[in-house]
């Protein structure tokens, strides 16, 4: 296979360890040279990867290489990869960041990754696709398989920066806003966080968080501050989290980045359509299961000091109701661990009225093929991401009655299966 003829698997190796001059196959069926003997002379020279001096990798953005070390290529012609990454929405009002997880089965692929190239459990993984990652994390498993014939297949399984989150203790947070608190965890597990969160984001740091009561992971500690921030948090394509406070999440709707639709069409309302992308599936609903009218804060708070000097804390429940919902829904109860200042409970509690009272028609999934590998470019699709804004059209399919449908969401969860014979994307919707 050829994905995207500019598709690659690539792992982080030191740099002093091999000599590779090119893997284009060109009009013959050998490569012109291969994996040579390591290279005592000199660092090393990967075409069209090193940058030689430079600190800066051939992919923008993020994903430079660590010092000491270069990204070497697994591709090859016969592997299947799939990618499942997003946030978990059953939590209903704090979308929480799930671990995203790279699997792929490589036939031949140029590296007997566990005899002779140094890589294992913890080396640094990406899928790139021309100067863009799809996929960025560490590898948690990798092993060889051989044929007969003595023909390996390398089998890597890789996660994002959540499984680092988990994998981290971190101690008791003072009292502290909530963009603070997220910063801490992240670092804590050496995470890089977007660029607004560490500049200064006036009036927008989120919650006055009360301190928490005892040590526990990086994840668990990020956790707890969406609980009683209720907020939208993910690790980007690029191994970055994002932090959004409350009610941050339906901001940029104006500019959504994918536009989706069920039918070929090149206009809708007078307004071009004509870099639309056209769906394979699609699921709408109006889930009643997500109908929130009854809420149960159970709020820690630190109450005072003990004759030591240690933090002491109280956790009490708190109860509000939305009437008018219950007698329509019935009772749809959401309980929420929070550390707030129980002044700030109430008007938590109308800010989740108000987004869950009432069931909403929506579009929960979409589907739709990337790339055939039959043309030569790569295919915007591949990079969707979580948070992405998308503007979904669905006129009335044949056979049912469907009314027109127009949605603009954001994208929660994202998975690609990529095989010999093409390239498939399905996307969760907020």
């Amino acid at each position: 296979m050829k994905p995207c003829f500019d598709m690659f698997v690539e792992l982080e190796v030191p740099e002093n360890r091999y000599f590779v001059l090119d893997r284009s196959e060109l009009d013959s069926t050998k490569v012109l040279a291969g994996s040579l003997s390591p290279n005592p002379l000199g660092p090393t020279f990967v075409l069209d990867q090193s940058l030689l001096n430079s600190t800066t990798d051939l992919l923008e953005g993020s994903g430079a290489v660590l010092p000491g070390y270069v990204w070497v290529d697994f591709t090859s012609d016969t592997m299947n990869c799939t990618i499942d990454r997003g946030v978990d929405i059953t939590q209903s009002v704090a979308a929480r960041p799930t671990a995203g997880e790279f699997t792929a089965a490589i036939l031949d692929p140029g590296l007997n990754a566990l005899a002779e190239q140094n890589v294992g459990v913890g080396t640094r993984m990406r899928l790139r696709v021309g100067n863009q990652s799809v996929f960025q994390g560490e590898t948690t498993s990798l092993s060889v398989e051989y044929d007969a014939q003595g023909v390996p297949t390398a089998y890597i399984t890789a996660t994002d920066a959540v499984a680092r989150l988990n994998s981290v203790q971190m101690q008791p947070r003072p009292a502290e806003s909530y963009i603070s608190r997220v910063i801490a965890s992240a670092s804590a597990a050496d995470v890089q966080v977007e660029e607004p969160l560490t500049a200064l984001r006036a009036g927008a740091d989120g919650q006055s968080l009360e301190p928490t009561v005892y040590a526990d992971t990086a994840l668990r500690t990020l956790v707890e501050a969406q609980d009683s921030e209720g907020s939208l948090v993910f690790i980007d394509r690029n191994n970055i989290m994002h932090a959004l406070t409350r009610g941050e999440e339906k901001e940029g709707s104006d500019n959504p980045a994918w536009t989706f639709a069920n039918t070929h069409r090149t206009t809708l309302e007078g307004k071009s359509m004509s870099e639309h992308t056209c769906l394979s599936a699609f699921v709408v609903a109006m889930n009643t299961e997500q109908v929130i009218n009854n809420i149960v804060f159970q709020n820690t708070v630190q109450t005072g000091t003990d004759d030591e000097g240690n933090p002491v804390f109280e956790t009490l429940e708190y109860t509000f109701t939305a009437e008018q919902s219950q007698r329509y829904y019935g009772i749809g109860t959401l309980y929420v661990q929070t550390s707030l200042p129980v002044d700030a409970l109430a008007p938590y509690a109308q800010h989740i009225f108000d987004e869950y009272s009432d069931a909403k028609r929506k579009v929960q999934s979409l589907a739709f093929p990337v790339d055939n590998f039959k043309d030569v470019g790569v295919p915007p699709e591949c990079f969707i991401d979580i948070g992405d804004w998308t503007e979904v059209v669905l006129d009335e399919p044949s056979g049912t009655e469907l009314p027109l449908l127009t949605s603009k969401q954001r994208v929660a969860q994202v998975s690609h299966n990529i095989s010999p014979d093409g390239w498939d994307c399905q996307v969760t919707l907020l």
